[in-house]
């Protein structure tokens, strides 16, 4: 028995090694709609706890219910104020009820599965909205960003609005949120800054306390190397070894220790090249920022950088690999220096994207990366239960 276990990691690690092991193109079903009705650009995607998927559409201004076969669409009507009260959608997120939120001008709209209709709640006046981005605690509290950050408590039906103020260090860093990640043990984090606007140093890194309402700041300190190398953080992962990573503007890659709020930098030593770093970030006018950071099946953490291309990192071997556009002359290479958006699937496949239409499927068992030409760049990813 031991002999045959031998033989079978033996030939796993002949097929993983082999440089000419198979790489499969992936085949795509492609969901336009229904004779009534045509997807136009899913910008946003959940799936209920019954099977459904949902889509945010942002090109018809809907949203859309599919059940396998047939489109659902829901559409803002001012004589039905049991319709949704938008049509300018950005983003969803489902809650452990199968209820799905979105935010709408001045609140959320929550459409209830089981009464089939959509439930308003509204800001207090005065306050912001919920803008781009969602999420939904392990508490059930949502969570958004728009000028500032916005809490809602389904429980209470109240709603909390955090902002940034120069006289008080406990509030916001900054107004503009572009991230919010839940750590393992239930930390709110939250990215913000504009990583597009070159004018602005605003940003930063924080740590929300629910406990007291306030927030602990992170950001760049020139006389500090332990700080943020930017503070416009849009990449914020927690690995399975527990390993806190932050990305950044100007290729800002960081290993984060919270328990002493210090950063360790990631960046380019020439003398060095080989070592796990960022690219150098030329002197060209174009921008730099990490668009994600993500964890593969077998351990190597990948890297997006905005105009510098896709890095992976072994930490077992302590070894590094860069693709880029300069790739092109390798067989199954990544051709691209931006990649934008990255998702694991259940059968540890990696999906990577990019502005310039591509797909790309990374298995860890294979060589190479299997292209796919897209009709327009894809922006979000998710498997559903089946």
């Amino acid at each position: 028995m031991k002999n045959l276990v031998l033989l079978i990691i033996f030939l796993l690690f002949l097929f993983v090694n082999s440089s000419d092991a198979q790489v499969v193109p992936p085949e795509f079903n492609l969901v336009r709609g229904t004779k009534t009705f045509t997807l136009g650009k899913a910008v946003s995607m959940a799936q209920d706890k019954y099977g459904y998927m949902w889509f945010a559409d942002q090109f018809n201004r809907c949203l859309a219910r599919y059940d396998g076969y047939h489109m659902k669409v829901y559409r803002h009507d001012p004589a039905d104020t049991n319709s949704v009260n938008t049509d300018a959608f950005e983003c969803i997120a489902v809650d452990s009820s199968g209820n799905i939120w979105i935010p709408v001008p001045k609140g959320l709209d929550k459409f209830d599965v089981t009464k089939n209709k959509f439930i308003h709640y509204r800001l207090p006046e005065g306050e912001a909205n919920f803008g781009s981005c969602i999420l939904i605690d392990h508490t059930g509290i949502v969570w958004g960003g728009g000028n500032g950050l916005e809490s809602f408590d389904p429980t209470t039906g109240k709603f909390k609005h955090y902002i940034y103020s120069d006289k008080d260090n406990s509030t916001l860093s900054c107004n503009i949120v572009r991230s919010l990640y839940e750590d393992k043990a239930g930390v709110l984090w939250v990215g913000t800054g504009m990583e597009w606007d070159r004018n602005s140093k605003e940003g930063g890194l924080n740590k929300f306390n629910k406990e007291t309402g306030t927030f602990k700041r992170y950001i760049h300190d020139p006389k500090n190397p332990n700080s943020l190398i930017g503070n416009k953080v849009r990449a914020i992962f927690e690995d399975s070894k527990g390993n806190f990573w932050v990305g950044t503007d100007s290729n800002g890659l960081h290993v984060m220790n919270r328990s002493t709020g210090t950063f360790q930098r990631f960046t380019y030593d020439p003398l060095h090249p080989e070592k796990f770093s960022t690219p150098p970030v030329n002197k060209k006018p174009d921008f730099y920022h990490i668009t994600f950071i993500t964890e593969d099946v077998l351990g190597k953490i990948w890297i997006g950088t905005y105009s510098d291309g896709l890095i992976c990192y072994n930490p077992g071997t302590k070894k590094m690999n860069r693709f880029a556009s300069d790739d092109k002359k390798r067989a199954n290479g990544y051709s691209d220096n931006r990649p934008w958006a990255a998702y694991k699937s259940k059968d540890g496949v990696l999906w990577i994207s990019n502005e310039h239409n591509e797909l790309f499927r990374v298995d860890p068992f294979q060589t190479g990366f299997s292209e796919v030409k897209m009709e327009e760049s894809v922006s979000n990813f998710l498997e559903d239960n089946s």
